[in-house]
Formats: structure tokens, sequence, C-alpha cells
């Protein structure tokens, strides 16, 4: 991958401490003059780690890093020092963060956007819960399922928003349907994502409050 047009300029700044010089800048796709290229595409940074990064100055280079695993956008590790935690996997991944009566959600789509992706948590007892990201209407819907039979939440998810090729919502602890309650946070579930109504990922034994980091 190569940098273009090294002489636009980006946002950062520079400090001198104890004799080394720091530097710290940004890059965006919405930039896309700023952003490296492969051939003649955009790199993807997000899920391709084989890029060597080097710094020049003059006619000297230094490599500073054999691939580009530790960048904060590869595979959104980002995410790690915001107080989530993630499942999934390369091309789709959950993230979740734990508050004091829910638990906040966020898919990403690391690829193509689908046009509809969901995320259930299954109870060894029979009971769904789910949550539909519809990427093309922009809408998100929460479901249960009993003995078979799916309806909507009686109340809908908390904080529903679809961005680009993420979907966030908020799972309360408690979740009303007409035949009870269910506390989303004791217990186990089997979790699994399904994009255009083929699994793409499945997990057994997931305990919310171990699922996600506290807020």
């Amino acid at each position: 991958a190569v940098v273009r047009n090294p002489g636009v300029q980006s946002i950062g700044s520079s400090i001198y401490m104890n004799g080394n010089l720091y530097c710290t800048w940004i890059i965006s796709k919405k930039e896309d003059k700023l952003w490296p290229l492969d051939g003649n595409e955009l790199a993807n940074l997000v899920e391709d780690p084989n890029y060597q990064i080097s710094l020049s100055v003059n006619k000297s280079m230094v490599i500073v890093a054999s691939n580009s695993m530790q960048l904060p956008i590869y595979m959104r590790q980002y995410t790690k020092c915001c107080g989530y935690k993630v499942r999934g996997n390369k091309k789709y991944s959950l993230i979740a963060r734990q508050n004091k009566d829910s638990t906040d959600f966020l898919l990403q789509v690391l690829g193509q956007t689908p046009g509809v992706a969901k995320v259930a948590l299954s109870k060894f007892d029979g009971i769904i819960i789910t949550t539909e990201c519809n990427f093309n209407g922009g809408d998100i819907n929460g479901l249960y399922t009993l003995n078979g039979k799916s309806s909507p939440l009686p109340e809908p998810l908390a904080n529903g928003k679809i961005f680009d090729n993420r979907c966030s919502w908020t799972l309360p602890g408690v979740v009303k349907y007409n035949a009870g309650k269910l506390e989303t946070k004791e217990g186990f579930f089997n979790l699994k994502i399904f994009v255009d109504e083929t699994a793409v990922y499945n997990e057994d034994n997931v305990n919310l409050s171990g699922f996600a980091c506290a807020a």
C-alpha cells in the first residue's frame, strides 16, 4: 500500500518528550486523498493485516511494523478501549457493554452490508429473544419466540439505530412478554447471528453479565 498526495495535510499533533518526537494523525476513508492505496483500490486496513508500516524521512526509511494488526481500525479493535467486549468472527462482530439495568449491543458487519441481520438469544427453556436489524429499511425490531411462535416485544428496543454497516440497540435487564418476563442477566443463552437467514455465528453458554464489560 502507498500513501497518496503526501503534501495533503491531515489532522494531528506532535510533541517532544525526553528527547523523542511523538506524532499522531488521523486519516479517514471519507477523505480518500489521504487513505493509502493498494493497487488501484483503497487499502483494506479493517480486514487485511498484511500491510507493512514504515516511516520515511528524506531518503531514509524505517520499518516500524511488519503488519498492520496493531492499527486501532484493524477488525475495529478500537472498541476494546471503550468498555465493550467483542464476539463474532472476521466478518461479523457483536459488541456489548453492560449497564446497571440493561445491556448495550453493537453489531458490525466487516464487509458487504446485508439486507437483514439478526441476533438471537435462546434460553434452554425454549424462549428466544431476537433483534432484527433491517439495513435496507433502516428499522430495528425486537421479537420473542415461545413454543415456535414469534411475536413483537410489547415494548420497542431502546436506542435502536442503524448507521452504515452498524446496528445498535439496548436490551433491558428484564424483558416482558405476554406469558411472563425474562431476566436477561441471569442464566445462560445460546447466541446466534444470522445474516439474510443464514447462521454465521453460534455460541453456547453465553451469560450477558459475563459477556459485557461494565460501563
